[in-house]
């Protein structure tokens, strides 16, 4: 036969302990999925400075006599247009 939960003190002690055990659960389970997220954090933004300090040293390779203001403006010399600027010096020296 059924009985309420109210009529047996045990079943509210138990109750109780259910309780506290799954919201240590879900705090345990909130603490490791933030680490998670906090670290794929981290390391995407490595990868990110990494790639990013890749091209800044290739763009500085490429263009060696222009200074970082100037660079701003010329973006589009470091993306691979430079042989349309050379031509166009070409035809305007001779």
């Amino acid at each position: 036969m059924l009985t309420s939960p109210k009529a047996s003190p045990e079943r509210t002690r138990l109750g109780w302990l259910e309780v506290v055990k799954m919201l240590v659960a879900q705090v345990g389970l909130l603490l490791t999925v933030s680490g998670a997220v906090i670290w794929y954090l981290n390391w995407s933004s490595e990868v990110s400075q990494a790639e990013f300090a890749r091209v800044s040293k290739l763009i500085d390779q490429a263009l060696p006599s222009q200074t970082t203001d100037d660079r701003r403006g010329n973006l589009e010399v470091a993306a691979g247009s430079t042989t349309s600027l050379s031509k166009s010096k070409c035809t305007s020296n001779g």
